[in-house]
């Protein structure tokens, strides 16, 4: 994409309506061309792009589904929306002039959201720093004719005798760790509730970038150099590197993608300990009316097995199915 803006905003769970989307499709910042779009599991389905198909289509979604994918789109540019259960990470491109020319109204949207506390955080780049920061493959780099010398390579970790950029080193990489952008770029919103991962004094303490401002909301925006498009620049590299540096970001980000997964509503529970009946494990099957297996907020009754551990083999010591 040449020349292309990115601009993504991690909104939080049930706080993305189209009330809150129609006033960015209002500035007609994309000449779209047509619709895709996903229910689920079943097939895509792809359509030419009507504002009516395009309102109806995103209002159903937003309205009746729990996963989808929504994209609308003209050779280059485009605007997508995947929701995964409750969370939704917009992700809309265009072309530089035209952002350029609109700054102002976009910022005030973005400001807008964080204001009224609809978001995670939010981001905007130009897409050849966000790309070419994220990519380890030295061979795609060399062909594209991009500047290679620079970078530091580690062996791949699964391929022997292979060699790939170690994109860590680079000040503009990403994280996407349980729905939340972990990074570095041009133009950053943090809300409060992303303060729980990136301390809010931590960003404000950073005073090297070209501004750093508290929103009325308590959420801020910060802005790194003046320019977009001087991304590339050595001292916008420094300034880059020394604000995921100061506010932590890759530790943060480290931590949260080598914690074990979490499954905040189970359907089984495997425990550790010495249990009544002699088990070493215990095994709880969460139930319903059915005896089938159910997540654990909808399950009316529970199936216990202690179990005992010999020879690497499981050995059921007892079962017993209780009531919730």
């Amino acid at each position: 994409m040449e020349n292309g803006v990115i601009l993504k905003i991690v909104f939080k769970k049930n706080c993305l309506s189209y009330d809150i989307l129609k006033w960015f499709i209002a500035l007609d910042l994309i000449d779209f061309k047509n619709i895709r779009y996903k229910k689920g599991n079943k097939p895509a389905k792809e359509i030419v792009y009507s504002k009516e198909k395009f309102d109806m289509i995103l209002i159903d979604l937003l309205k009746n589904e729990d996963r989808f994918i929504f994209e609308a789109y003209d050779n280059q540019y485009d605007f997508c929306l995947p929701k995964k259960d409750n969370s939704f990470l917009l992700s809309i491109s265009f072309n530089g002039e035209i952002f350029i020319k609109n700054k102002t109204k976009l910022f005030k949207f973005i400001d807008d959201i964080f204001n009224n506390d609809f978001g995670y955080v939010a981001f905007i780049c130009h897409n050849d720093d966000i790309t070419w920061q994220n990519i380890n493959d030295l061979d795609y780099i060399k062909a594209k004719n991009q500047p290679y010398e620079h970078l530091k390579l580690i062996p791949h970790p699964y391929f022997s005798g292979q060699m790939i950029v170690d994109i860590e080193q680079n000040p503009g990489h990403s994280h996407m760790v349980n729905n939340l952008w972990f990074g570095s770029c041009w133009a950053m919103w943090f809300g409060n509730d992303y303060y729980q991962y990136i301390p809010e004094n931590l960003i404000a303490s950073f005073k090297d970038g070209y501004e750093n401002i508290q929103l009325d909301s308590g959420a801020r925006r910060v802005l790194l150099y003046e320019d977009i498009f001087s991304f590339d620049k050595p001292e916008n590299r420094i300034i880059q590197k020394k604000f995921r540096d100061i506010t932590g970001m890759d530790v943060v980000a480290h931590d949260l993608m080598n914690r074990p997964p979490e499954n905040i509503d189970p359907t089984i529970e495997i425990l550790n300990g010495h249990f009544e009946n002699g088990g070493t494990k215990m095994m709880k099957r969460y139930l319903n009316n059915e005896n089938e297996i159910i997540e654990k907020s909808k399950a009316v009754k529970v199936e216990i097995r202690e179990i005992e551990v010999i020879e690497n083999r499981w050995k059921t010591i007892s079962i017993n199915v209780v009531d919730i």
